[in-house]
C-alpha cells in the first residue's frame, strides 16, 4: 500500500495488521529525514517523528516490509543533511529503498 507518512494513523495500522487479505507492506515516500530539506519540499516531519513512525509500524505489524523512496541532494542540502539521512537509512533498516542522486549529488559522489 502506497501512503504518505501524515495519512499513516493507528486505525490504518490495526486494519492492516489484523486482515489476511492485506499485503503486510507499505510503500512510505519520505524524500529525506531532515526538517529543513523536507521543509522545503513542502513536507512535514522531521528526523525524530519518522524514526518514531517507522518503530510504530513495525511495533504494530511485526514482519511488515517497508519501502520509500528518497531524494539526495535536493537543492539546499548540507553534508550534515545528508549525513543525517544516511544513518537515518541505517538505523530504520528499510526492506526497500529507492534514491533518486540530483546532478548535483551525482557529480559529489564522482568526486570521491
Amino acid at each position: 500500500m502506497y501512503c504518505y507518512p501524515e495519512r499513516i494513523t493507528d486505525e490504518l495500522l490495526d486494519v492492516i495488521a489484523r486482515e489476511d487479505k492485506l499485503a503486510k507492506y507499505l510503500d512510505i515516500p519520505l524524500q529525506h529525514c531532515s526538517k529543513d530539506v523536507l521543509k522545503a519540499m513542502n513536507r512535514t516531519g522531521n528526523r525524530e517523528s519518522l524514526t518514531a513512525l517507522m518503530q510504530k509500524i513495525r511495533q504494530r505489524i511485526p514482519g511488515i516490509t517497508l519501502r520509500t523512496t528518497l531524494i539526495a541532494g535536493f537543492p539546499g542540502e548540507t553534508e550534515e543533511n545528508f549525513e543525517e539521512l544516511m544513518e537515518f537509512v541505517k538505523e530504520i533498516r528499510f526492506e526497500r529503498l529507492g534514491c533518486l542522486l540530483t546532478l548535483r549529488r551525482k557529480e559529489l559522489v564522482q568526486l570521491q
